[in-house]
């Protein structure tokens, strides 16, 4: 009677009722970013104080250079007082001015093709404000550490020192 009784009921357990198939969430495509910026190019400043040297009759000034990466460098000074003449700023190789510009050492190499001339007199403020300097403000070889001088003109070359300076790095 127990076969019976199993043969009646079926024997085996019911099939599970079927469940739906899942529902794929619906996302709406992103919108389309517009591409990212270039990034700004990278800007350098860097700034000279000069104080003059002993016995230079001239008030101290400042000498500020600017470069945007991979471009040329400004230069502009700020000078007062300056005696009609010619006037040469020279980058150094030293880090330091000492007495009479004596520790400002040679000629930096690195800023021959940097010619900063300029005039003073009544018609002219004696200062320069020149664009397209070959000098690196920043990256490798930077003017930044070295030494600043102001000399006078003696027959169209750097003469007598007359303020110096050592160039600083401006900001960051």
């Amino acid at each position: 009677m127990a076969c019976l009784f199993i043969a009646a009921c079926g024997g085996s357990k019911k099939p599970a009722a079927e469940s739906p198939p899942p529902v794929a969430d619906k996302k709406e495509p992103a919108p389309e970013q517009p591409p990212p910026e270039p990034p700004k190019p990278t800007h350098f400043s860097a700034k000279a104080a000069l104080t003059p040297v002993k016995g230079a009759k001239i008030e101290a000034g400042t000498v500020t250079f600017e470069q945007d990466e991979g471009a040329d460098t400004k230069v502009v000074s700020e000078f007062s007082g300056l005696k009609a003449g010619t006037y040469h700023l020279v980058i150094h190789e030293g880090s330091e001015c000492g007495p009479n510009a004596t520790k400002a050492g040679p000629a930096w190499k690195g800023a021959t093709a940097a010619k900063m001339m300029f005039k003073a007199g009544k018609e002219q403020p004696g200062n320069i404000s020149e664009e397209g300097i070959k000098l690196m403000v920043g990256g490798e070889a930077p003017i930044v550490g070295q030494t600043l001088v102001l000399h006078d003109d003696k027959k169209g070359a750097p003469g007598k020192a007359l303020a110096c300076g050592t160039i600083d790095k401006v900001g960051e």
